[in-house]
């Protein structure tokens, strides 16, 4: 599994180790490094939905009848994403880096054209040298708001900048070691129009709270992480599939005494059905 001891002590600061060591005299009201903090955030938002998947465009992002459908028939209709994330976790050692494949499924649900709630429901796959490093499921629930929107252009068919909130909760648990992670965003979308296609790039700046602990029996500890995530949806009008290229990056970075490692930027793809 991606829970290990020995996997948080490679990352962790060489001071940090005898840290990890001594946890139960923490549990007794001494307080853990900030370090040992943040990388337990980092792990848990990148074994949960919010960091282990490139985002969606959802119809809320897109505007009003952004579908080429009227508001209250088939725009209204469940969606249903298949998810695909590819990421890699550093150690200090390149030779050991962790590899890990996400698969997941996204049900969307429209409330109105202004909010989308959503669940995921996924595997993540990792690659490693050690032989506990199996697969592990992963869930989620979340949703967003359209707040605000703007046609660029006096024409009808000008480029249109959207702004919203979002949010999703993630959870994962491995070895009675359990992984939170939560996030909440603003999604910014430029929604463009080419012929019957729908080009809509798109970023979301977010806050993220993780939490986890190293080992079965410790305690659990977390802290705050910034993510942006974004990429490039494409959705033709005239049918009910939507494909998504995208990014997600957890800000991340720790001296491990033999250097410094850094998070490194996720990447992925998804193809949505339903209009």
């Amino acid at each position: 599994m991606l829970y290990s001891s020995r996997m948080v002590r490679r990352l962790a600061h060489f001071t940090t180790i005898a840290v990890l060591s001594l946890m139960p005299a923490f549990a007794r009201g001494q307080e853990v490094p900030q370090e040992v903090k943040n990388y337990l955030a980092y792990l848990a938002l990148s074994i949960t939905p919010p960091g282990a998947l490139p985002p969606l465009v959802t119809r809320s992002m897109l505007g009003p009848a952004s579908t080429g459908t009227s508001a209250g028939s088939t725009a209204l209709r469940p969606q249903l994403a298949v998810r695909f994330g590819r990421a890699t976790y550093e150690t200090d050692s390149p030779g050991e880096n962790v590899h890990a494949n996400t698969y997941a499924v996204t049900g969307m649900l429209s409330a109105g054209e202004a909010a989308t709630l959503s669940g995921t429901v996924g595997i993540l796959d990792p690659t490693c040298a050690q032989s506990d490093c199996d697969g592990q499921w992963i869930f989620s629930v979340g949703g967003d708001l359209a707040l605000a929107g703007a046609q660029l252009g006096a024409e009808s068919g000008s480029p249109r900048l959207t702004m919203g909130v979002n949010g999703e909760i993630g959870y994962t648990k491995k070895n009675d070691i359990d992984g939170l992670g939560l996030t909440a965003g603003v999604p910014i979308a430029l929604v463009t129009s080419s012929g019957g296609m729908k080009v809509v790039p798109f970023l979301i700046p977010a806050i993220g709270y993780g939490r986890s602990k190293v080992d079965v029996g410790e305690q659990q500890y977390g802290a705050m992480r910034f993510l942006l995530g974004g990429g490039v949806s494409l959705l033709n009008i005239a049918s009910a599939l939507t494909v998504n290229v995208g990014f997600q990056k957890i800000f991340f970075s720790a001296d491990t005494g033999f250097g410094t490692i850094s998070s490194r930027t996720l990447f992925g793809v998804s193809a949505t059905l339903g209009r």
